[in-house]
Formats: C-alpha cells, structure tokens, sequence
C-alpha cells in the first residue's frame, strides 16, 4: 500500500476570527423612487435644454441664411434699379431735348425775327464806333428785319450805317453780322449740333470717356 497522504491545512484554526464586514444599510424603497424620479427629471430636463439649445442654433443658422439670400437679393434690386433709373433718366433727357427742339422750331415758325433780333441787341452795343455793319439774313426777311434792326440800334446807341442783305443760303432765324474789324453768327444747325453732342455725352457717358482717353 502507498504511505497515506498527508493534509496541509493553510488556516491556522487556532487563530481568532476575523468578525464579518458590516452590511450596507438598504435604501428604503420610497428614497430609491424619489432619487430615481429625481434623476429622470433631472435627465429629461437636460435633454430638453439640450434639444431648446439645438432648436436655437438651427434656427440662427436657417436666419442667417435667409440673411444672406435677402442680403444677395437686395444687391440684384438695387443693381436693377440703378439700371432702371439711369434709363429711366436717359429717356427724360432724350425726352426733354426732342421737346425743347420742337418748340424752338415751333417758336421760330411764329416768331422768325426773334433770333436775329437777340444777336442784334449782343453786338450792337459793342460797335458804337463803328461806321457801318453789314446783316446778312435770309432772305425773304429783308424788308421785315431791317426797321426792327434799325430800332435796337438807336436803343443801343449806335449810330453808324446798317446794310441788311439777303441771302438764300441762310437759314430762317440765323444771321451773320460783320463790321471792319470783326463779325458775329447765329447759326441753329451749329447749336444744335453743339447740343446734340451734350446730349449724347450725357446719355452715354462712356463715350466721352473713351473720347478723353485717346
């Protein structure tokens, strides 16, 4: 037969015992609901900050976008009506000068000698010394324009010799007044050509600035 094995026994049974670790005291089951309701609470609060705060940044960003599409359509509105006004101001002016030309011609259909006589009253009143001027008009206005000559020279006191002659080639309206040492001229076309071109550099200002330009 095998020798019978011995048993080694790690405890000492001599030894004191070690008294029992305490229990944990039990929550009672009312401050467990309470605490648990408290918690829920608490989280259902968080998250409802937490979905307020979300809603919020949503809402700033969906502002700030509808800010930005009005900024843009605004810029296109204001361009457009820079674009409508500028026309708008192109057609008045185009407008105005058509008006203004159909009255002058209007004007001097009823009043022929008016032109005439208003170059005459500038000029006379500078030529007191001088022997003699020459008038050139039109002329189926001789006989009409030379006693109305004749009238604003003595208002403008001068007193030499007034030659009217006439002149197919002149235009209704204009005159050319010359003395011995210089002359004056009132010429429609030349004014309305000077006009035409203030005109069209109004209305067309990039024209003059490409004119300056070269």
């Amino acid at each position: 037969m095998s020798p019978r094995a011995k048993f080694l026994f790690d405890e000492d049974f001599g030894a004191p015992k070690a008294p029992p670790a305490p229990a944990e005291p039990a929550l009672p089951l009312a401050e467990h609901r309470a605490a648990l309701r408290q918690a829920e609470e608490v989280a259902f609060l968080r998250g409802v900050a937490e979905g307020r705060r979300q809603s919020e940044a949503d809402e700033a960003a969906r502002l700030a976008a509808s800010m930005q599409r009005l900024a843009l359509h605004f810029g296109e509105a204001a361009g457009r009506f820079v674009e409508i006004a500028a026309r708008t101001e192109q057609q008045a002016a185009a407008l105005a000068f058509a008006l203004a030309r159909k009255l002058a011609g209007a004007l001097l259909d009823k009043h022929p000698l008016a032109p005439v006589e208003a170059l005459a009253r500038s000029v006379f009143a500078h030529l007191r010394a001088t022997p003699h001027a020459v008038v050139r008009v039109n002329a189926g206005l001789v006989e009409a324009v030379k006693p109305r000559l004749d009238a604003i020279a003595r208002e403008a006191g001068f007193a030499g010799t007034i030659v009217v002659l006439g002149e197919p080639d002149i235009a209704i309206g204009d005159a050319r007044v010359e003395w011995a040492d210089g002359g004056a001229v009132r010429e429609a076309a030349a004014l309305e050509a000077v006009l035409d071109d203030a005109v069209r550099r109004h209305l067309d200002p990039t024209s003059s600035r490409e004119e300056q330009s070269r």
